[in-house]
């Protein structure tokens, strides 16, 4: 990575979760910060602005659908990846394509996958 790091936010309920993809995207060469939901999503993009997100669809507390459609009026050029793995889940992620996340990708899902997702959208 150059100086500049690009930082990753995690918005994920779920514990476990946050913290394997937290290691893939350090292990990676990023900053990575986290939210358990949308409405603390919010406040940690206000005050430490990330480079791409990645959210989940299914979370109490502002949702992924909240979350993409607040990010995108507030912060149009962050990058947006979707994560659902919930019944339904595809349902969900194509929510998410249709409110301008940049890609989805079902859970589970393998380091390759979400690293590769990640170098994609924060080299373009």
């Amino acid at each position: 990575m150059t100086a500049e790091t690009p930082t990753v936010m995690i918005v994920d309920d779920e514990a476990g979760v946050r913290l394997l993809v937290r290691q893939m995207l350090l292990k990676a060469g990023y900053r990575v910060i986290e939210a358990e939901d949308g409405k603390k999503a919010h406040a940690l993009m206000k005050a430490h602005h990330a480079d791409l997100v990645i959210t989940d669809m299914v979370m109490p507390d502002r949702e992924g659908v909240e979350v993409i459609q607040s990010f995108r009026k507030e912060f149009p050029g962050v990058r947006i990846i979707a994560i659902s793995g919930a019944f339904m889940g595809g349902h969900y992620l194509q929510i998410a394509k249709a409110l301008g996340a940049d890609a989805v990708l079902p859970k589970p899902f393998k380091e390759a996958e979400i690293v590769g997702l990640v170098q994609q959208y924060l080299s373009v």
